[in-house]
């Protein structure tokens, strides 16, 4: 359990909500010989089946993005938050009205605590308000990356044991997120959740950011340290 304890130790923030799967799981096929219901002779079976496994890929496989989803100079975002110190709140960025005065956008908090915090400087100055949000989101960029090309689908499943303990990594279906669609990951260290991000495909030409839309990180209590959903793009 180290892996789920530094990863708590990574993310601050300030705020939460419960999270929702919306995870779409791949139909099983059939349990007869060759894949079908009637048995190893059953040819109208085995080409129902066929069709079935084709119908759930074309659910499941998602196009390959040109362009990044998180553009905070130009579109506005909101995200849901859960924060295990700071309770539940809604983030809310807005694009700067002039971009070369500042490529920040002001940062809205509602929660608990609420507050409104914008910052006038430029692209290599220091105090980016968005940090408290977007961290946990980097940090689930980092899970799942290695994960790529006809592995990046539903029904991926990786094992690796050392030192004692099991690191198990999945595809576990597809969630839209504001219209964003994504992979959702999942990484259990000996069947304890550690993260569950969500991988958004891009193509290779494409200069992203690689923010997932969703990341959920656990304790070594298996509960949740922190959750960072986004929920709405506003196009400016």
């Amino acid at each position: 359990m180290a892996l789920a304890v530094v990863l708590a130790g990574c993310v601050g923030g300030f705020g939460s909500s419960d999270s929702e799967s919306g995870v779409a799981e791949a139909e099983t096929p059939g349990g007869g010989a060759n894949g079908t219901d009637g048995g190893a002779n059953s040819s109208d079976g085995a080409n129902e089946n066929a069709d079935s496994k084709g119908n759930e890929l074309a659910k499941t496989n998602i196009q390959p993005q040109a362009k990044d989803w998180y553009n905070a100079t130009e579109n506005g975002y909101e995200f849901e938050i859960v924060d295990a110190e700071n309770g539940s709140g809604t983030a809310s960025f807005e694009p700067p009205a002039d971009p070369t005065e500042t490529l920040y956008p002001t940062v809205t908090y509602e929660g608990d605590e609420s507050f409104e915090q914008t910052y006038s400087g430029t692209e290599d100055s220091l105090g980016d308000p968005t940090g408290a949000v977007l961290q946990p989101l980097a940090l689930g960029s980092l899970f799942g990356s290695g994960i790529e090309g006809d592995n990046l689908a539903v029904g991926y499943e990786n094992s690796t044991t050392s030192d004692g303990s099991t690191v198990t990594e999945k595809i576990t279906g597809v969630e839209s997120y504001a219209g964003v669609e994504c992979y959702a990951y999942e990484m259990t260290v000996d069947n304890h959740p550690t993260i569950k991000t969500c991988i958004v495909p891009y193509t290779d030409e494409a200069i992203v950011s690689n923010y997932p839309p969703y990341v959920v990180i656990y304790d070594e209590n298996d509960e949740v340290t922190i959750e960072v959903k986004l929920t709405e793009i506003r196009e400016e």
